[in-house]
């Protein structure tokens, strides 16, 4: 059963049993690969992150008076922030 349980926690990150087993010994961090859902997912964040900044720029130059385009960038941010903690 725990063997089961090992083998697909390798198997989820994209390594070997042996490889696995290596890595957790000498205390590495193993992250799971990402499934084909997050990625897209992800992909689709940093496209509104690239739209978010278009959308600051326009508002910046009409001269926002109504502070979205801080909210915005706010916003862009913490997208950014999350897809930097995945590379």
């Amino acid at each position: 059963m725990e063997q089961l349980i090992i083998k697909g926690k390798a198997d989820s990150c994209g390594m070997t049993l042996s490889n696995y087993l290596r890595s957790r010994g000498m205390s590495l961090v193993i992250k799971p690969r990402l499934s084909e859902d997050d990625i897209q997912v992800f992909a689709s964040l940093a496209g509104f992150s690239e739209n978010f900044r278009e959308i600051v720029k326009y508002l910046q130059s009409i001269g926002d008076v109504s502070g979205l385009a801080e909210q915005i960038m706010l916003a862009q941010k913490e997208i950014r922030s999350l897809l930097d903690k995945l590379k």
